[in-house]
């Protein structure tokens, strides 16, 4: 059996250790970073040999079992003027001195020339003060295990350090052997490394690095130092690439549940940071950085006593207490925004902005409205909203009305292609928790559609699609939004939703009629296309794949909100000499049909499937009006031109010169002489780009 699928079968993943790669004599296993940036192992089942050599030194599924399960463990400082008189050194460093003492070698995690850390085997004392614990970097076995073999059958002592999954990897690679002696550190797990090249190229232009200093220090964040090729120094506090790694944004998934953790450790040492060591010793002796040495094995304690002469400071600490440690856990849950992150940085988005919108979970935009109207142009308009954001380049929360329901929003009943999770925003149950839920959001939009109709809505939700909760510091905008049914202008209620619509900082409407209630209580309101215009073309492609939906090549589409204004159709049917297929809306019943067979699209993909595909498109929908024009099919609409709703209609004929395709009734329409004439979309394009540029420049300026 393959590695990839022994792994699978026993429900661990690969950790990168590269060990199966170095054991395979055929090549028929290949080390690749995966889409995230951590490496993973790959089979070619026509190389395979099942000789299972694989199988036998990988640490998931093979664990050597070393140390005791009880270790002594100690607190130490090292003092070293290496650098800074009286700087504090890490105890590796000690015990690397201690095995070059003896004419052995040391191998540990060196910066090569592609600012990668992989291990490199040395006894030049030069190199091995070069080597570091560089824990918030992706650690690299490649070919190191062949080298340390080598050098074991040659009777040479090796000092290995590193992490314990790779002390397990190279156990398992050489066997038992005396002259081996393995340290292992305190480790977080495997960080991303296509993440920390990412930061490199954004923070410093560079990935020629010739030193790189990671230390949290006790800030918050903590801080990187680099040295470039031009010995440049720069200094990054509060550095956001440690941060994201300590809190487990850019870890591996496959660490989140490490059973190298806790004891028997793998190594016959283990070193790690000592935190809150304020409860274990005097405040001091505490006075600068603190680590923890476990003694694992009798080599463990052979090493230990070797340098114990030469610490500034040790005392024995429970090992209770280090249990209670981070490092010491097999429980590493990953950040609950680390899925947002990899979506964020597959988008192009860079890590630095990534990383920091993930963390404290900033959003660019956020939306509310009928994104969940169970509509299929209506739950179409806000992703095309959506879409258009995101185009731009903008991270988009979507924000429902106030609810005491627990968790998230369900996606939208009839929109199968979903939000991501990262996009919605949980269920807020008062005033006060929706205004903390959105305090990290730039710009907070209403609208499209009808979400000031008094008649629809009751006080809570239209106090949230006015924005309500928007503190007052942040952006407000509305984007094509209307007041529907006629306004009752001398309203109490009334009056206090103009009074919230005053305080949103830009509004546009979709109608002339909804721009003329808002300048009679002097609130300047531009008149704004339907989102549905301004996004890509791509968005409608994107869902038209998705759907399954098979339609004829002729056909018209007749589709209807209110089923008896298109009484009569089979008229228009019969003058364009080919069938229909009718479809009614999500939100009607189709057994008001008059008897007509009914065809039901399911889902908003089909649905503008369906449109694409037809030949006419006789509609009373507004939605299915804009994407007939936006097709450029040929199209009747058909409703009374006083109806509830029909003023975005007018304004959206009249702005591009189609009012005669407006009717009140088929009859009308017949008798009209227009069903067989041709539109003229190239004059129609005309102004239609010129008022979609228009309302996309009063978007961009209305951001901040």
């Amino acid at each position: 059996m393959s590695i990839t699928a022994e792994l699978e079968k026993r429900g661990k993943g690969c950790i990168g250790c590269f060990v199966c790669e170095n054991v395979c004599s055929n090549g028929a296993i290949k080390m690749i970073l995966d889409g995230e940036g951590y490496y993973r192992a790959t089979s070619d089942a026509s190389l395979c040999k099942s000789c299972n050599r694989c199988l036998e030194v990988c640490p998931q599924i093979t664990l050597p079992l070393v140390g005791t399960g009880s270790p002594d463990c100690y607190a130490v400082k090292v003092i070293s003027g290496m650098l800074i008189e009286n700087s504090v050194e890490s105890p590796v460093s000690m015990f690397a001195k201690w095995m070059l003492s003896r004419g052995g070698h040391v191998c540990a995690t060196v910066l090569d020339d592609n600012s990668d850390f992989v291990y490199l085997l040395s006894n030049d004392e030069g190199i091995v003060k070069s080597m570091g614990n560089f824990k918030c970097i992706c650690r690299e076995m490649r070919g190191i295990y062949g080298i340390i073999d080598e050098k074991l059958k040659a009777g040479e002592y090796v000092l290995f350090v590193g992490c314990p999954c790779h002390v397990a990897a190279l156990r398992n690679y050489v066997g038992e052997n005396d002259h081996l002696y393995a340290l292992d550190l305190s480790c977080g797990g495997q960080p991303s490394k296509t993440a920390y090249r990412d930061y490199l190229l954004e923070s410093f232009g560079s990935l020629a690095m010739t030193d790189l200093l990671f230390d949290n220090g006790g800030l918050f964040g903590g801080l990187l130092v680099a040295k470039s090729a031009d010995d440049k120094v720069m200094v990054s506090p509060n550095d956001i690439y440690i941060t994201a790694y300590e809190r487990r944004l850019i870890t591996d998934v496959n660490c989140s549940d490490c059973q190298f953790a806790s004891v028997p450790r793998q190594g016959d040492l283990t070193v790690g940071c000592l935190r809150d060591e304020g409860r274990l010793v005097r405040y001091e002796d505490s006075r600068g950085d603190l680590d923890v040495v476990m003694v694992n094995t009798s080599k463990g304690e052979e090493m230990f006593t070797g340098v114990r002469d030469e610490l500034a400071y040790f005392r024995p600490v429970s090992f209770d207490y280090l249990k209670t440690l981070d490092w010491m856990s097999s429980s590493h849950p990953l950040n609950e925004s680390r899925p947002r992150f990899h979506n964020m940085t597959n988008r192009g988005i860079s890590f630095v902005r990534s990383a920091d919108y993930s963390l404290f979970k900033r959003y660019d935009v956020g939306i509310t409205g009928f994104w969940r109207n169970n509509d299929y142009g209506g739950e179409l308009s806000y992703y095309a909203l959506y879409s258009l954001f995101r185009d731009m380049g903008k991270e988009v929360l979507m924000i429902e009305y106030r609810n005491n329901i627990e968790g998230y929003p369900s996606n939208p009943t009839f929109l199968n292609t979903m939000y991501p999770s990262d996009s919605l925003l949980r269920w807020c149950s008062t005033l006060e928790d929706q205004q903390e839920a959105v305090s990290q959001v730039y710009n907070l939009i209403t609208g499209p559609g009808p979400i000031w109709d008094r008649r629809l809505l009751d006080q809570n939700s239209i106090g949230c699609y006015s924005l309500d909760f928007a503190p007052i510091w942040r952006n407000k905008i509305s984007v094509s939004s209307t007041f529907g049914s006629p306004v009752r202008r001398n309203d109490e209620d009334h009056l206090k939703l103009m009074e919230r619509i005053g305080k949103i900082d830009r509004v546009s409407v979709s109608d002339l009629n909804s721009r003329d209630v808002c300048k009679e209580m002097g609130i300047e309101a531009e008149i704004m296309l339907d989102p549905i215009f301004l996004c890509n073309d791509t968005v409608f492609d994107e869902l038209i794949k998705t759907s399954r939906a098979d339609y004829p090549n002729w056909f018209v589409l007749s589709y209807a909100i209110r089923p008896n204004s298109l009484h009569g159709a089979e008229k228009i049917y019969d003058a364009l000499g080919f069938g229909a297929i009718n479809v009614c809306s999500s939100m009607t019943d189709p057994n008001k049909y008059d008897g007509y067979p009914i065809t039901d699209v399911y889902s908003v993909e089909n649905w503008v499937k369906a449109i694409k595909k037809s030949s006419f498109v006789l509609t009373d929908s507004y939605h299915a009006l804009v994407l007939a024009i936006l097709f450029r099919k040929p199209f009747l609409f058909i409703m009374k031109k006083d109806a509830s709703h029909g003023d975005r209609v007018a304004t959206l004929l009249s702005m591009l010169g189609l009012e005669g395709r407006h009717f009140e009734s088929v009859d009308e329409a017949i008798e009209a002489n227009v069903v067989n004439s041709d539109i003229d979309y190239d004059g129609v394009w005309d102004i239609l780009d010129s008022k979609r540029k228009d309302s996309i420049k009063w978007i961009m300026e209305s951001l901040v």
